[in-house]
């Protein structure tokens, strides 16, 4: 020991040494360990948001889609073979094709009504059912 420092002693008359360095090494381990675990919590919130904001827009697209497949199915024979427009913010296209089955008798039709969201109308909802010609 050089002179002018003083040594302490421990239990059992062991010498203790300095822990300090040590002590900041290890708060910041667990700083960043925290710092890991919140984003990793952070990142899980935003996928399940943007998880559930999908599910909400297939759920509208659905409604909207149901709505124009029922219109469009009960409708009159219009001569119309497309047709676009947009509720609630979803835009929608019902479409109306003889039906190509080898059973088709009577004549019969396809009405499909493809349902998105934006202006984009990427479909996220496609439905479709038969009606007898009219």
């Amino acid at each position: 020991m050089k002179r002018g420092q003083t040594q302490r002693r421990g239990r059992a008359g062991q010498a203790a040494t300095d822990d300090a360095g040590f002590t900041l090494v290890e708060t910041l381990i667990a700083t960043a360990l925290v710092a890991a675990m919140l984003g990793a919590t952070v990142s899980t919130v935003v996928a399940n948001a943007r998880a559930s904001r999908m599910v909400e827009d297939r759920r509208v697209a659905t409604l909207v889609a149901q709505s124009q497949l029922s219109a469009a199915a009960a409708a009159a024979n219009t001569g119309l073979l497309e047709a676009r427009g947009m509720t609630s913010g979803v835009t929608w296209r019902v479409r109306i094709a003889p039906f190509s089955g080898r059973h088709a008798l009577p004549r019969l039709e396809e009405v499909t009504v493809d349902a998105g969201r934006g202006a984009s109308g990427a479909a996220l909802v496609t439905l479709k059912t038969l009606r007898v010609a009219r």
